[in-house]
C-alpha cells in the first residue's frame, strides 16, 4: 500500500512538468532581510497571527503517532496501512468543502474550526482505547483535522501582506510553523515516554485551547472585509468576474477568438485558488500557460 502511494506523487510530479509553466519576472536586487523586516515591520495583523499559528503547531503532533496509538489498541501491524489510508482519505474529502466554507464564512473561522477538530483528536487518543476499530475512528478525525488545516492555513497569508512581499511572507510563516511543529512533536513524544499518552495529550489541548482562545480575539479585533469572503468558490466567482469585466470590452473590439485573462488580471484573484483544492489550482495554472 505504501509503494501504491507513490502513485499520487509520481501524478503530481508529471503535472508540475507538463502542465505548470513557471514565468520567472526580472525584479531589482532585493535583501532577504530587508524583504523580512517590510513584511513584519507594522504589521500587528501578520504577527498576531504568526504567534497563534505558532502556538498552535507547538501543541499539534504527527500522524506518526496516531498510527503508534492505532497499535497500542490493538491493530495488528499488517492493517497499519489502512489506518494510515483512512488519514489520508479523509484528509482528501473534507479538502474541498473546507475551502468552500472558507470562501462563505472566512479562512481564519475554518481555521479555529480545524484547531478543534485538532483538539477532538487529542482527547481521542486517550479516551479511545480496547477496541481496534477505534483506531480508524480516530484516524478519521485526524485527516479531517489535517485536511482543514493544510487547505487553508496558508491561504490566510495574502489577506495580511502585499503581492510583492507574499513570497517572503510564505517564507517566513513556513520557517516558524515548522520549527513550532517540530518542537511539538519532540516534547510530545518525550512526554509520552516519560509521563505517558495521559500528559502529552494535555500539553497538546492546552496549547490548541490557548491558540483557539487566541484565534478567537484575532478576529474580534480585526473581522474580515465583506470583500474577503465570497459568497460562493472561489475560482469560479473569480472568472467569472473577469469574463464580465472584460466581455464589453471584447464585443467593442470585434474580438472572437477566447479571451484569456492576463496574469496582472488573475493576480488578485490567486489566493482564492488555494483554499479550493487541486483541480482549482491547476485552472488557475492552465489559465497562466497561456500568458
Amino acid at each position: 500500500m505504501f509503494i501504491a502511494s507513490l502513485i499520487p506523487g509520481a501524478i503530481a510530479v508529471l503535472i508540475l512538468i507538463f502542465v505548470v509553466k513557471v514565468v520567472i519576472k526580472k525584479h531589482p536586487t532585493a535583501n532577504i532581510f530587508a524583504n523580512m523586516k517590510q513584511v513584519v515591520h507594522r504589521n500587528r495583523p501578520f504577527v498576531m497571527l504568526l504567534i497563534i499559528s505558532c502556538i498552535f503547531s507547538l501543541g499539534t503532533f504527527n500522524f506518526s503517532f496516531v498510527l503508534l496509538k492505532a497499535s497500542d489498541i490493538g491493530v495488528e501491524k499488517n492493517f497499519i496501512p489502512i489506518v494510515y489510508a483512512v488519514i489520508n482519505i479523509a484528509h482528501t474529502i473534507i479538502g474541498v468543502p473546507s475551502g468552500f466554507l472558507a470562501d462563505k464564512i472566512g479562512k481564519e473561522k475554518v481555521l479555529l474550526i480545524g484547531y478543534g477538530v485538532f483538539g477532538i483528536s487529542s482527547v481521542l487518543m486517550v479516551i479511545l482505547s480496547g477496541n481496534a476499530l477505534y483506531a480508524y475512528l480516530l484516524a478519521g478525525v485526524f485527516g479531517v483535522y489535517m485536511g482543514i488545516s493544510e487547505t487553508v492555513q496558508r491561504a490566510v497569508i495574502p489577506r495580511y501582506v502585499s503581492s510583492e512581499l507574499r513570497g517572503t511572507a510564505f517564507g517566513i510563516f513556513s520557517i516558524v510553523i515548522g520549527a513550532g511543529f517540530f518542537v511539538g512533536n519532540v516534547l510530545f513524544g518525550f512526554l509520552w515516554d516519560n509521563s505517558g499518552l495521559t500528559s502529552a495529550v494535555m500539553y497538546s489541548v492546552i496549547l490548541t485551547l490557548i491558540a483557539m482562545c487566541s484565534m478567537i480575539g484575532f478576529l474580534r479585533k480585526y473581522p474580515e472585509r465583506a470583500a474577503d469572503v465570497l459568497p460562493i468558490a472561489g475560482p469560479l466567482v473569480a472568472f467569472l468576474d473577469l469574463i464580465s469585466r472584460n466581455e464589453a470590452a471584447m464585443s467593442q473590439q470585434g474580438e472572437e477568438h477566447v479571451w484569456i485573462p492576463s496574469r496582472s488580471a488573475l493576480q488578485p484573484y490567486e489566493p482564492l485558488f488555494l483554499p479550493s483544492g487541486a483541480f482549482s489550482f491547476l485552472f488557475y495554472q492552465a489559465l497562466l500557460k497561456h500568458q
